[in-house]
């Protein structure tokens, strides 16, 4: 029968309240306090005095070693986890020591242990829960006893439940790891392995890593340099889990081969170049990407400051959301393909296109401004041209079906747009913005279906040119009759001319 079973009466200045006993047994620790275990799986588990971790009844002090096994009856178990709230609210522990038996460490287990100074925790130990260490603002040194390497193994349920979140350094073998070095032939650097690690200066990264977990080096403020020792192919092959799993984040500029990289090159048979794969990387000036590459990840050279040229090839199709973001100091944007190819790429967001920065596109070695989409294209996708303002005309076939979300919006220096016949529809905001529009000719006989905001910021006196016999149906339909001041095209026409 389980000691959990007895009941536990304690007096409060309120009454009695009655405690569940939340243990098996007890036993004294080579430290001299008492605590409390479970029996689970044949193994001991320290568990917490009672089932409400209430510091009224926690009074362990001092600096506490936890026993690798511990005697009850006539047998004798192997400490292999500190269980849920184990310790939670011991504000007056100072050390905590925890055996090479432990292979995991309960959710609040240290939680709000606000006197504890310094932890030990073992090469033995494979998961950390959540909140692990929640409150521990006193803690100062967290000290491993494996290698670095067994480190970036350790499953951390969130960012609390790792210890550098307070003690922002981490010590091994008797020394404070400030330049790390991830050694070959680790894989993957988990999820808050050296999260709040401000003691860290600099990171080398192996080519044997393939992914980094989120929040891997959040808070690692101290970071100057990240070193990698595979190739440029290798990095755009990383899986970064977000802006944090990437040191660039915080060092701004990534070395291989022992220089810096200034001027980027993405070598052939690259194909894809993974999400926040250049995240933060200030020091790039210029970026080109050579023709393998089919797809841009979310993020990838977001927050680029220093990126003033991008060269992007004909085999990308795709280019995720914010892939450029916040890369202001772009001002050229050249493409080897077609306006075609162009108008088919699909950008998922606004700031997914360099042109939202650079604000002009160049075909061809020729900056485009008198945009004509050739006859064959059927879509122009969305954010395709989306701020672009160095746009002074643009014509648009009649092949062309539909026209996306933001597609032209922000394109302040255009002046006359012309769309085919074969449009019918057009995505919101696709021409909000152009504030600088005074024509706009519709060869569509049917008005093609808009949003209210489809061309929000358009000049009130910008004139909507359809064909003869049309302007009833456009006088009916909005935002048509409510946008534009509307004319009919010469009623002599004969037909509807193609564009």
């Amino acid at each position: 029968m389980k000691l959990k079973q007895l009941l536990v009466l304690t007096l409060l200045a309120f009454g009695t309240t009655t405690l569940w006993a939340y243990y098996d047994f007890s036993a004294v620790a080579p430290s001299g306090q008492t605590l409390y275990y479970n029996i689970v799986d044949g193994n001991a588990q320290v568990a917490p005095e009672f089932e409400t971790a209430n510091p009224a009844y926690i009074n362990l002090t001092g600096n506490l070693v936890i026993p690798s096994t511990v005697t009850y009856g006539s047998n004798t178990y192997s400490v292999t986890s500190i269980g849920n709230i184990a310790f939670a609210y011991c504000s007056g522990l100072t050390s905590v020591t925890i055996p090479n038996s432990v292979t995991s460490i309960g959710q609040y287990a240290f939680g709000y242990c606000s006197g504890l100074t310094s932890v030990t925790i073992p090469n033995s130990v494979t998961s950390i829960g959540s909140y692990a260490f929640n409150g521990c603002s006193g803690l100062t040194s967290t000290v491993y006893t494996g290698t670095i390497a067994q480190w970036c193994n350790i499953s951390f349920n969130n960012y609390d439940a790792n210890p550098l979140y307070f003690s922002h350094s981490l010590t091994i073998g008797e020394s404070e790891i400030t330049n790390l070095v991830i050694p070959q032939g680790v894989t993957e650097i988990k999820r808050f392995a050296f999260n709040g690690c401000t003691g860290i200066t600099s990171v080398t990264i192996p080519n044997s890593v393939t992914s980094i977990g989120s929040s891997a080096f959040a808070y690692c403020s101290g970071l100057t340099s990240t070193v990698y020792t595979g190739t440029i192919a290798q990095w755009c092959g990383i899986s970064f889990s977000g802006s944090s799993s990437n040191p660039l984040s915080y060092t701004h500029s990534l070395t291989i081969g022992g220089s810096e990289i200034t001027n980027l090159v993405i070598p052939n048979g690259v194909t894809e170049i993974k999400q926040y794969a250049f995240f933060g990387c200030h020091s790039l000036a210029s970026v080109a990407i050579l023709s393998s590459v089919s797809s841009i990840g979310e993020r990838a050279f977001a927050y680029c400051s220093g990126l003033t040229s991008v060269t992007i090839p004909n085999s990308v199709i795709s280019i995720g959301d914010g892939a450029f973001e916040d890369c202001i100091g772009l001002t050229s944007t050249i493409y080897t393909g077609t306006i075609g190819q162009w108008c088919g790429i699909s950008f998922g967001g606004i700031t997914a296109n360099p042109l939202n920065y650079s604000h002009s596109l160049a075909i061809g070695g020729s900056e485009i401004i008198n945009l004509m989409i050739p006859q064959g294209v059927t879509e122009i996708k969305q954010y395709a041209f989306n701020n672009c303002s160095d746009l002074n005309t643009v014509t648009i076939p009649n092949s062309v079906t539909s026209i996306g979300l933001s597609a032209f919006e922000g394109c302040n220096g255009l002046t006359s747009v012309t769309i085919g016949s074969g449009i019918t529809s057009i995505g919101n905001s696709a021409f909000s913005g152009c504030t600088g529009l005074d024509s706009f000719v519709s060869k569509a006989v049917y008005p093609p279906t808009a949003q209210s905001n489809t061309f929000d910021g358009i000049s009130i006196y910008c004139t909507l040119t359809v064909p003869c016999g049309s302007v009833p149906y456009y006088n009916i339909t909005e935002p048509w009759k409510t946008k534009f001041p509307l004319k009919e095209e010469n009623c002599n026409t004969e037909g509807i001319s193609d564009v």
